[in-house]
């Protein structure tokens, strides 16, 4: 099957984003969270019930001269099957990741 590239960049301007049971599929898809342009003294940032597969890329892209204080990052319920979930960048002093059952569902 082939799928229709799809480039999304999300964050400018947020300090609260979130996906729920979302299917992100396919080597053209490609969503960059740019955290170094997310506002507020907490950003969040949620993915629930969501799928990547058949080469998804989801890039957090952080900033070490980001105007988030902290930064919440939380994954669950989600697949990553033939997928990538990259981090890069330089990301606030207090950022905490959470990932809960999404390592033990994870395929790839």
């Amino acid at each position: 099957m082939v799928y229709p590239e799809v480039v999304q960049v999300v964050g400018g301007g947020l300090s609260w984003l979130c996906y729920r049971n979302v299917t992100f599929s396919g080597g053209g898809m490609s969503l960059t969270v740019l955290i170094g342009a997310m506002t507020g003294e907490v950003a969040n940032v949620t993915f629930d019930g969501c799928t990547w597969r058949d080469g998804a890329v989801l890039l957090l892209l952080g900033n070490a001269h980001a105007a988030v204080g902290s930064l919440n990052i939380v994954v669950t319920d989600s697949t990553f099957s033939d997928a990538l979930l990259s981090p890069e960048g330089g990301f606030p002093p207090r950022t905490k990741s959470r990932s809960a059952e999404a390592a033990s569902r994870s395929r790839g």
